[in-house]
């Protein structure tokens, strides 16, 4: 696909290394690609961290659309906070139906493909004008804490229903989605492979774990109570006080919730291009995701990166990471999660991660975008 307008309505915001970036900057290699940041799942509330956040998006929303780089340009929307009535929904569709139209006139973006990343969005693109409409569902966003679910089930059904086309990056959504629409389509995450297989000593290192001593398990991402099971993170401090279990990432659990544990190093978030120099630093990549309807619907994004960058991975029991049994080591429960990590320890690197890191070429996000245009021509 060449020379054609791309308005990515994305469920979360523009600089997050997701699925939603990883796409965008490759959609713009031959088309111009306007991302639209996420206007968010929930009614914010009256804490500090939301009123940072909508003062945040204010700010850029006032900025107008920014060219982030070449043939990308990013719209900060911004819609009334604090209701749920119908007067509102409706002010605020008119509100982003003009925001949108306003910035696709202003980069002369006409008849666009749209790709859908919630269905939060749905009420605000029924009559957009496109060429076609891109279900792109990378999660199940009914089971996120906080949101409406009845509503999120509501809207990901209709959106389904009138998309031209569905991607779904886990098998249990492609299954449910496909009884709805025909043209839904099973593609797992990619990976940026030669960020993570080729480090050439880049980025920034990490002081503090170099003074560590002792097994390093590392995890990255989004440390929050929807996705990383934080008491099997205590049973693995507890039971293993040699082992240092490294936690990076943007962090919304309690400020205290592992201030008791000396080997649990939490070390903030950190750049995209700094994770594949922490990669060398730990003997294993873990995801240790709670069993909910989140994750079993997920497609892990770090399992591939953490297979890129050569290392073991231990998972518990999600669905899309059974078919790689043979690259990662699976405990459901709290002991067989351990006894798992004890395994993952015990591998011989010199054998295992030229061959993990081969095998997760082919799922490189230059292929998964080929592999789009080819669903959204045929």
């Amino acid at each position: 696909m060449r020379n054609q307008s791309i308005v990515i309505l994305s469920s979360d915001d523009w600089g997050w290394k997701t699925s939603k970036y990883q796409l965008s900057i490759r959609f713009a290699r031959d088309n111009r690609v306007l991302f639209v940041s996420s206007i968010g799942f929930r009614a914010p509330t009256v804490s500090r961290a939301d009123f940072s956040r909508i003062w945040f998006k204010l700010n850029r929303f006032l900025e107008g659309p920014r060219e982030v780089e070449r043939n990308i340009w990013v719209l900060t929307p911004i819609v009334i906070p604090f209701g749920r009535n119908r007067l509102v929904a409706a002010l605020n569709r008119r509100i982003l139906a003009w925001q949108i139209d306003a910035a696709s006139r202003r980069l002369r973006i006409e008849r666009p493909h749209l790709f859908v990343f919630s269905p939060n969005w749905y009420p605000f693109v029924a009559n957009l004008d496109r060429t076609a409409l891109v279900y792109y569902c990378v999660d199940e966003h009914s089971g996120f804490s906080g949101v409406d679910a009845q509503k999120f089930l509501l809207w990901d059904e209709a959106l389904t229903v009138n998309s031209d086309h569905v991607i779904c990056s886990a098998k249990s959504l492609f299954n449910k989605k496909k009884l709805l629409n025909e043209r839904t389509h099973y593609l797992p995450h990619g990976v940026n492979w030669a960020h993570f297989a080729e480090y050439a000593g880049g980025g920034q290192g990490e002081a503090v774990l170099d003074k560590l001593t002792g097994p390093r398990l590392l995890f990255f991402g989004h440390l929050s109570y929807d996705w990383v099971d934080t008491s099997l993170l205590h049973y693995l401090a507890e039971k293993e006080p040699e082992w240092n279990i490294i936690l990076v990432g943007r962090n919304s659990l309690n400020a205290d919730e592992f201030s008791k544990r000396a080997n649990v190093i939490l070390i903030g978030e950190r750049e995209y291009d700094d994770l594949p120099a922490i990669c060398r630093y730990a003997d294993i990549g873990i995801i240790p995701f709670v069993d909910s309807t989140l994750t079993r619907a997920c497609n892990p994004l770090k399992l591939y990166e953490y297979l890129a960058a050569g290392l073991p991975v231990v998972s518990t029991d999600i669905p899309e990471v059974r078919q790689y049994t043979d690259l990662v080591q699976i405990g459901g429960k709290h002991e067989d999660f351990l006894y798992a990590c004890e395994r993952a320890l015990l591998i011989d690197r010199t054998d295992f991660s030229p061959r993990a890191s081969a095998f997760v070429k082919q799922h490189d996000w230059n292929d998964r975008v080929k592999s789009i245009y080819s669903m959204i021509s045929a």
